[in-house]
């Protein structure tokens, strides 16, 4: 019996001590979406695209309504979920930016983004180091 409590008590001094149990908390991110992200978010411009940002949910559709003939409609929301995050500390230690894994379920594969908050009203989107940043402007909450 007191081997198995020296046993437990190394392992428990090993797993503090040198940051085992931290390592593997961090590294599995946070579980939904940054804060700063959540709500609705616009493109601006010709063709111009809605974000739903909540939950762990990240969706978007065309914007607007859409005419054929008489029928009116609106484009169908799809996107990713089970969305996870690491923020990155800004220069001044205030959380602006999140780096973001979610699942596409078309695919059933794994994309990774940027986000970067501007102001209050304002982000940046960024998919792929190769494609342009795109500006999202808040729309309702």
């Amino acid at each position: 019996m007191k081997k198995l409590a020296v046993i437990i008590m190394v392992t428990f001094g090993l797993v503090v001590g040198l940051g085992f149990g931290t390592q593997q908390a961090s590294a599995s991110g946070h579980a939904g979406t940054p804060s700063f992200a959540k709500g609705y978010w616009h493109t601006r411009g010709r063709g111009s695209v809605t974000y739903h940002i909540f939950k762990n949910h990240f969706w978007f559709r065309y914007s607007g309504w859409n005419r054929y003939g008489k029928h009116k409609w609106r484009a169908s929301w799809h996107g990713y979920d089970r969305v996870r995050y690491w923020l990155d500390p800004g220069s001044d230690g205030v959380r602006t930016s999140a780096n973001v894994r979610a699942y596409d379920p078309q695919t059933g594969k794994h994309l990774e983004f940027t986000l970067i908050r501007v102001s209050k009203s304002k982000i940046y989107l960024n998919y792929n180091i190769y494609d342009p940043w795109y500006t999202l402007y808040r729309g309702a909450r």
